[in-house]
Formats: C-alpha cells, sequence, structure tokens
C-alpha cells in the first residue's frame, strides 16, 4: 500500500474565486519507499477538508495520475475565507490533506 502526498504546498497558498489560476493542485502517489509511483492509474479524488465558510468545490474532482501525479487544474472555491484544506483520496493508498491556503475574492 502506497500514500498519495501533498506534491506543491506553495502554489495552494492562494485560490481565486472563479478563475483558474493562483496554483494547480497537484498530489503525488508514492509507494511504500516514499519514491512516486509512476506505474499507478487509479483515480485520485479531492474534497474540501477545512472548510471555514462553508465554501463549494467546483471543478474536475477525480483525475487519473500521470507518472505518479493527480494534477487539478480546473478547482474553484465559491466562498473567500482564509485556511482552506483539501484531502485527497484514492483506492490502495493513504489519503493526505493539503497545506492551508486563502481563497481570494475576485471582482466579477
Amino acid at each position: 500500500m502506497g500514500r498519495i502526498t501533498d506534491d506543491e504546498t506553495p502554489l495552494r497558498r492562494r485560490r481565486p474565486r472563479r478563475r483558474r489560476h493562483g496554483g494547480v493542485p497537484r498530489f503525488q502517489v508514492q509507494d511504500t519507499l516514499g519514491h512516486v509511483d509512476s506505474s499507478f492509474t487509479a483515480s485520485v479524488t479531492v474534497v474540501i477538508g477545512t472548510n471555514p465558510l462553508g465554501g463549494r468545490l467546483s471543478g474536475t474532482l477525480s483525475v487519473a495520475p500521470v507518472n505518479g501525479v493527480a494534477l487539478f487544474g480546473d478547482l474553484t472555491i465559491d466562498k473567500a475565507g482564509t485556511g482552506y484544506t483539501l484531502n485527497a483520496t484514492t483506492s490502495g493508498a493513504t489519503g493526505a490533506s493539503s497545506a492551508s491556503f486563502d481563497v481570494i475574492a475576485t471582482t466579477p
């Protein structure tokens, strides 16, 4: 059994509302030795972990990893706030939580 890790913590510091820039959440699937498992193909799913203001996560919530890395390029959260986290899960690996990040409101 492997595990999922938060691959790029700094990219999760700010997530814009209803926009697609500001960082792409990435989670690595690792083997039991801590190496990226590039042959892992089961879908990785993300949900909001810590949700300080009841925000709703939208976008593609389940993706197949490529070379052991699951990229979530179109996620948005509909309420601005501080201290959000994402939880990633998949079958056959231990889940992971992202570092906390802020959602910054944007003007329409």
